[in-house]
């Protein structure tokens, strides 16, 4: 496009030059609009993108199960729980290996995006364990 309109314009400065008329090229005008925000983060969407990312084959849930699940992470360290108490819980939950694995993995997408602000916490728990 860049091309085609330079071409344009060297034809039409090319033309008047042969003519007595004057060609009067007016620049593109520009819109005063801002420039669009950024799209909206989608915490719940990042979430799920991470867990089924990580966890593939091991996943049996719906993702309204999964992500009710990563809320249900959130509400009880807004209620005060530690992270070793959330953790333990979803241990003692699980069935298998892989459900560990999955509620390990649903912790810690749950934390990342869904209540990050225990995420400092979340790293020292890891980093105690």
């Amino acid at each position: 496009m860049r091309k085609l309109t330079t071409l344009t314009i060297i034809g039409a400065l090319a033309l008047s030059a042969c003519t007595t008329e004057r060609i009067v090229e007016r620049a593109p005008e520009t819109s005063s609009r801002p420039a669009p925000a950024p799209a909206p983060q989608d915490p719940s969407g990042d979430f799920l993108a991470y867990v089924n990312q990580t966890a593939g084959d091991a996943i049996y849930w719906s993702d309204d199960d999964l992500l009710e699940v990563g809320l249900l992470v959130c509400e009880a360290l807004d209620s005060g729980a530690t992270m070793r108490e959330v953790a333990q819980t979803m241990e003692d939950s699980a069935v298998t290996n892989g459900d560990v694995e999955l509620f390990a993995t649903v912790m810690y997408a749950a934390v990342i995006n869904l209540c990050p602000q225990y995420e400092q916490a979340l790293m020292a728990y890891i980093n105690s364990i």
